[in-house]
């Protein structure tokens, strides 16, 4: 939890600006649970979400795949979601 401003928008501040609009974001939290990352097939707000606690297997994969992907640089980010 970050004390001034959320995941969510420093997301959307990386997307806006055009020289970092690439670089992949992977949520790691504690506030969105894992029932809730699945119920959205592991993404919220066009970003990838990965619920604590996680095993370095899973964060392996998930990087991996966050990197393969081709970059959307208009995804918007979902102000609702807030990650740690």
């Amino acid at each position: 939890i970050m004390p001034d401003v959320d995941g969510g928008r420093v997301a959307e501040e990386l997307k806006a600006d055009a020289e970092l609009r690439k670089i992949p974001v992977i949520f790691l939290t504690a506030i969105v649970s894992r029932d809730e990352v699945q119920t959205h097939a592991g993404s919220i707000g066009g970003q990838l979400f990965i619920a604590k606690p996680v095993s370095m297997e899973e964060m392996l994969a998930s990087i991996e795949r966050q990197i393969r992907q081709p970059s959307d640089s208009g995804a918007a980010v979902n102000g609702a979601a807030r990650a740690s």
